[in-house]
C-alpha cells in the first residue's frame, strides 16, 4: 500500500517494488530483464533517489509492460476492480501482466493456472483457428511475438461472472515499437507501428472453485479466446 506521508520517490519506489513482485521477479532477475544494475533497481525500490532518471524509469515501465505515465501515477490503484471479487480481480490482472514478460515469467505464471491448463483460439486474425495450447506452448508463442516489438501489454477492460466459476473477459492487447526501432518485415522497413487487438475470453476456473465460498486462490483451468477487432497504425 502506498503511504501518503512518504516522499514521491518513496511512493514510486513502493509502486515499482509491488509491480516487480507481482510479476514474479526478484530485484536481481528484474534488473537483468530491464538492463539496469541491481543496486540501481534496489535504490529506486527503496525510494533513495531524489532525482529519478526518466530514461531508466522508461526502461522499467517497458519491462513491466506499461506506460511511464501509469508507472509513476502513484494516486491510481495498481489494479482496477473488475468483478467485485478481490482475489479474482488480482488473479486476472496478475495473469495478463505476465503473458508477455518473457522466459522469466514461466514459473510465476504457473501460480495462476492449474496443471492441466489449456488455451483454445476460437478465431485468430479473422481466420478460424481451433488449436489448443498448454501454458508452455502459449508462452513460447507469446515470446516469438514479443521479440518483434518494443513493448507488449495486455490489460483487462471489463469482466462478468457467469455461473459459479466462469468469467467473460474483454481484453485489449497493444504491441508497439519506438519510432527509431525499425524492423524488417516482408522485405520492407516499417517505422513506428502500433498494433492492437481486442479479444473476448471465456475463462473457466478450477473445478472446486466457487465465487464467494472458496478459500483457496482462484486458478485458471482453461481459456477460450476470440479476436473481435484489430487495429494497426504507423
Amino acid at each position: 500500500m502506498l503511504t501518503n506521508g512518504s516522499t514521491l520517490s518513496e511512493r514510486i519506489g513502493q509502486r515499482v517494488r509491488g509491480l516487480i513482485s507481482r510479476q514474479g521477479h526478484t530485484v536481481e532477475s528484474f534488473a537483468s530483464a530491464c538492463g539496469l544494475s541491481r543496486p540501481n533497481i534496489h535504490r529506486i525500490c527503496k525510494g533513495e533517489l531524489k532525482n529519478l532518471n526518466l530514461a531508466h524509469m522508461s526502461q522499467i515501465a517497458a519491462t513491466l509492460n506499461m506506460t511511464l505515465a501509469n508507472l509513476i501515477d502513484v494516486d491510481t490503484e495498481l489494479y482496477a476492480p473488475l468483478t467485485g471479487h478481490y482475489d479474482v480481480d488480482t488473479m486476472l490482472h496478475g495473469f495478463l501482466a505476465l503473458l508477455y514478460v518473457g522466459p522469466d515469467a514461466g514459473k510465476a505464471i504457473r501460480e495462476y493456472v492449474t496443471e492441466d491448463y489449456a488455451l483454445q483460439y476460437l478465431y485468430s486474425h479473422d481466420q478460424q483457428d481451433t488449436r489448443k495450447l498448454t501454458m508452455r506452448e502459449e508462452l513460447r508463442e507469446n515470446e516469438k511475438e514479443r521479440r518483434l516489438y518494443t513493448s507488449v501489454s495486455v490489460v483487462p477492460m471489463s469482466a462478468y461472472l457467469y455461473g459459479n466459476r466462469t468469467i467473460l473477459l474483454l481484453t485489449k492487447a497493444t504491441f508497439a515499437m519506438r519510432p527509431d526501432d525499425q524492423r524488417q518485415h516482408a522485405g520492407q522497413v516499417h517505422a513506428m507501428q502500433t498494433r492492437s487487438l481486442q479479444t473476448l475470453e471465456i475463462i473457466k476456473l478450477q473445478n472446486d472453485y466457487v465465487f464467494n465460498t472458496s478459500i483457496d486462490k482462484p486458478k485458471i483451468r482453461n481459456r477460450a479466446i476470440r479476436v473481435i477487432s484489430t487495429n494497426e497504425a504507423q
